[in-house]
Protein backbone atom coordinates (compact mmCIF):
# COMPACT_ATOMS: atom_id res chain seq x y z
CA UNK A 1 0.00 0.00 0.00
CA UNK A 2 2.72 2.18 0.03
CA UNK A 3 3.73 4.53 -2.71
CA UNK A 4 7.63 5.39 -4.15
CA UNK A 5 8.39 8.38 -5.73
CA UNK A 6 11.72 8.91 -8.01
CA UNK A 7 13.12 11.93 -8.74
CA UNK A 8 15.24 12.28 -12.15
CA UNK A 9 17.69 14.86 -12.88
CA UNK A 10 17.67 15.57 -17.00
CA UNK A 11 21.11 17.27 -18.52
CA UNK A 12 19.48 17.84 -22.28
CA UNK A 13 21.85 20.76 -22.94
CA UNK A 14 24.38 19.22 -24.77
CA UNK A 15 22.08 15.91 -26.47
CA UNK A 16 19.29 15.40 -28.24
CA UNK A 17 16.83 14.31 -25.84
CA UNK A 18 16.63 10.71 -25.74
CA UNK A 19 14.12 7.76 -24.07
CA UNK A 20 14.45 7.51 -20.35
CA UNK A 21 15.83 3.98 -19.70
CA UNK A 22 16.14 4.59 -15.74
CA UNK A 23 15.55 2.17 -13.22
CA UNK A 24 15.26 1.19 -10.04
CA UNK A 25 16.22 -1.97 -7.72
CA UNK A 26 14.59 -2.04 -4.60
CA UNK A 27 14.61 -5.51 -2.39
CA UNK A 28 12.67 -5.68 1.57
CA UNK A 29 14.02 -7.39 4.57
CA UNK A 30 11.83 -9.13 6.93
CA UNK A 31 13.98 -7.93 9.56
CA UNK A 32 13.60 -4.47 10.86
CA UNK A 33 16.80 -2.25 10.79
CA UNK A 34 18.69 -1.16 13.42
CA UNK A 35 18.91 2.29 12.36
CA UNK A 36 16.46 4.63 10.59
CA UNK A 37 17.94 6.99 8.48
CA UNK A 38 15.81 10.16 7.48
CA UNK A 39 16.95 12.80 4.81
CA UNK A 40 16.79 16.14 5.85
CA UNK A 41 17.38 18.71 2.98
CA UNK A 42 19.01 21.46 4.12
CA UNK A 43 19.19 24.09 1.52
CA UNK A 44 19.69 27.70 1.35
CA UNK A 45 16.93 29.00 -0.12
CA UNK A 46 17.11 32.41 -0.43
CA UNK A 47 20.07 32.33 -2.73
CA UNK A 48 20.26 34.94 -5.49
CA UNK A 49 23.16 34.64 -7.38
CA UNK A 50 23.66 37.76 -9.72
CA UNK A 51 24.38 37.35 -13.41
CA UNK A 52 27.73 37.92 -14.64
CA UNK A 53 29.09 37.04 -11.74
CA UNK A 54 32.38 34.96 -11.41
CA UNK A 55 32.30 34.25 -7.92
CA UNK A 56 29.46 34.62 -6.05
CA UNK A 57 29.52 32.98 -2.36
CA UNK A 58 26.84 32.08 0.26
CA UNK A 59 27.54 31.07 3.49
CA UNK A 60 23.91 29.49 5.63
CA UNK A 61 24.19 27.86 9.06
CA UNK A 62 21.78 25.62 10.83
CA UNK A 63 21.77 25.41 14.47
CA UNK A 64 20.14 22.75 16.58
CA UNK A 65 17.42 23.62 18.37
CA UNK A 66 15.41 20.47 18.78
CA UNK A 67 15.62 18.72 21.64
CA UNK A 68 18.04 15.77 20.73
CA UNK A 69 21.50 15.68 19.25
CA UNK A 70 21.86 15.08 15.42
CA UNK A 71 23.40 12.17 14.00
CA UNK A 72 24.98 13.28 10.38
CA UNK A 73 25.64 9.87 8.21
CA UNK A 74 26.89 11.79 5.28
CA UNK A 75 25.86 14.39 2.95
CA UNK A 76 25.09 15.20 -0.42
CA UNK A 77 26.28 18.24 -2.29
CA UNK A 78 24.02 19.75 -5.03
CA UNK A 79 24.78 22.72 -7.18
CA UNK A 80 24.38 21.76 -10.60
CA UNK A 81 26.45 23.79 -13.67
CA UNK A 82 26.97 27.01 -11.93
CA UNK A 83 28.48 25.70 -8.61
CA UNK A 84 32.32 25.95 -7.92
CA UNK A 85 32.75 25.16 -4.75
CA UNK A 86 30.80 23.49 -1.66
CA UNK A 87 31.93 22.77 1.72
CA UNK A 88 29.80 21.59 5.23
CA UNK A 89 30.86 21.60 8.05
CA UNK A 90 29.47 21.14 12.03
CA UNK A 91 30.35 24.36 14.31
CA UNK A 92 30.84 22.52 17.99
CA UNK A 93 30.04 23.67 21.43
CA UNK A 94 33.03 26.06 21.35
CA UNK A 95 32.79 27.41 18.06
CA UNK A 96 35.45 25.13 16.22
CA UNK A 97 34.64 24.11 12.61
CA UNK A 98 34.83 20.67 11.52
CA UNK A 99 34.90 19.89 7.96
CA UNK A 100 31.94 17.16 6.87
CA UNK A 101 32.58 17.72 3.20
CA UNK A 102 34.68 20.10 1.34
CA UNK A 103 34.67 19.99 -2.65
CA UNK A 104 36.88 22.89 -4.22
CA UNK A 105 36.42 22.46 -7.74
CA UNK A 106 32.51 21.30 -7.97
CA UNK A 107 31.81 19.09 -10.79
CA UNK A 108 27.98 18.58 -12.05
CA UNK A 109 28.78 14.90 -12.03
CA UNK A 110 29.57 14.31 -8.38
CA UNK A 111 26.56 14.91 -7.14
CA UNK A 112 26.33 11.98 -4.73
CA UNK A 113 25.88 11.04 -1.21
CA UNK A 114 29.26 11.35 0.45
CA UNK A 115 28.73 8.48 3.45
CA UNK A 116 31.22 9.47 6.71
CA UNK A 117 33.91 6.77 7.86
CA UNK A 118 32.41 8.01 11.63
CA UNK A 119 29.21 9.98 12.23
CA UNK A 120 29.26 13.57 13.22
CA UNK A 121 27.32 14.61 16.29
CA UNK A 122 25.72 17.88 16.18
CA UNK A 123 24.53 18.54 20.05
CA UNK A 124 21.46 20.56 20.83
CA UNK A 125 22.96 24.47 20.31
CA UNK A 126 25.23 23.15 18.14
CA UNK A 127 25.37 23.64 14.32
CA UNK A 128 26.07 22.80 10.75
CA UNK A 129 27.42 25.64 8.00
CA UNK A 130 27.11 25.47 4.36
CA UNK A 131 29.41 27.28 2.37
CA UNK A 132 28.82 27.49 -2.00
CA UNK A 133 30.50 29.17 -4.49
CA UNK A 134 29.16 29.82 -8.07
CA UNK A 135 30.28 31.09 -11.42
CA UNK A 136 27.44 33.03 -13.03
CA UNK A 137 30.46 34.98 -15.28
CA UNK A 138 29.29 34.67 -19.52
CA UNK A 139 31.87 31.99 -19.77
CA UNK A 140 30.62 29.69 -17.52
CA UNK A 141 27.04 30.16 -19.45
CA UNK A 142 25.86 26.61 -20.78
CA UNK A 143 25.86 26.11 -24.89
CA UNK A 144 22.65 25.55 -25.91
CA UNK A 145 21.84 24.88 -29.74
CA UNK A 146 25.37 26.09 -30.53
CA UNK A 147 24.96 28.98 -28.97
CA UNK A 148 26.17 29.91 -25.19
CA UNK A 149 23.46 31.43 -23.17
CA UNK A 150 23.50 35.22 -21.58
CA UNK A 151 24.16 35.39 -17.68
CA UNK A 152 20.47 35.64 -15.89
CA UNK A 153 20.07 36.35 -12.07
CA UNK A 154 19.72 32.65 -11.01
CA UNK A 155 17.30 32.23 -7.93
CA UNK A 156 16.38 28.64 -5.86
CA UNK A 157 14.03 26.29 -7.54
CA UNK A 158 13.50 25.14 -10.95
CA UNK A 159 16.03 25.13 -13.30
CA UNK A 160 16.26 28.29 -15.15
CA UNK A 161 16.56 27.58 -19.34
CA UNK A 162 18.90 30.50 -21.16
Amino acid sequence: GGRLVMQVHYNLNSHAAEPDLSTLQLWTHKQQPKWLVHAEPLANLGIVIPAGEKSSKHDKTWTNKSKSPWTIVGTTPHMHQLGKRIAVSHIDGKGGEHCLVDIPKWDFHWQQTYLFQSPATVAVGQSVRLLCTYDNSAANQPIIGGKQGTPKDVKWGAPLIH
